[in-house]
């Protein structure tokens, strides 16, 4: 499936994102559960414009290879909120309860996180370029919104910051960018990052 097959992907992306945009302004705590599934339709359709394999387009030829995806970027998702929330405390949400986090914003922010950077990388033609573009787009997309609607609140031990986000959170992209491109070669092989 082509980007141009499937406008409708794109189209739905913009208008729940734009949506997400609107809640954070409002100050709309969960503004962040919008976001995620407009932001994976977005950069899905980007990533698509290369023939690329998408995860939408494997949702669509291989429901038992997404599921299977979607399992490992939960279990992903509830180490990263274990490690980092519970053990650690290094932060906290001020709305949404614990089911809500693990089930639906994890996966499919990682899987938009994918797609970031697989569009990313068509862009600029470089693994690292887009590496480090797609954590700055992550950063300006996620934790500056935040700054308004404060629906997550950081905890953590060392006070540096860069535009008020703490220099952890910051290194941490690395991680939230790295591991579900980790996650899909280990699943999908050259066919999750196919061109």
């Amino acid at each position: 499936m082509k980007a141009r097959d499937n406008i409708f992907i794109l189209i739905i992306g913009v208008v729940i994102s734009v949506a997400s945009i609107v809640l954070a302004l409002f100050k709309i705590k969960l503004w962040y559960f919008a976001g995620v599934f407009g932001l994976w339709f977005l950069f899905d359709y980007l990533t698509s414009m290369k023939k690329k394999d998408t995860t939408i387009q494997l949702f669509i030829k291989d429901k038992k290879t997404f599921f299977n995806l979607y399992l490992v970027l939960l279990a992903v998702g509830m180490s990263i909120e274990y490690i980092g929330r519970f053990l650690l405390g290094w932060w906290h949400y001020t709305s949404p309860k614990y089911l809500e986090i693990f089930v639906i914003l994890y996966p499919f922010m990682l899987f938009s996180l994918r797609e970031m950077y697989e569009s990313t990388k068509m862009f600029l033609k470089n693994r690292v370029f887009a590496f480090i573009a797609a954590m700055v787009i992550g950063i300006i997309i996620w934790e500056l919104p935040n700054l308004i609607s404060l629906s997550w609140i950081y905890a953590m031990p060392f006070g540096f910051e860069i535009v008020g986000i703490n220099i952890i959170v910051i290194i941490g992209w690395a991680l939230l960018i790295g591991i579900p491109l980790y996650v899909y070669d280990m699943l999908l092989g050259k066919k999750g990052t196919k061109k």
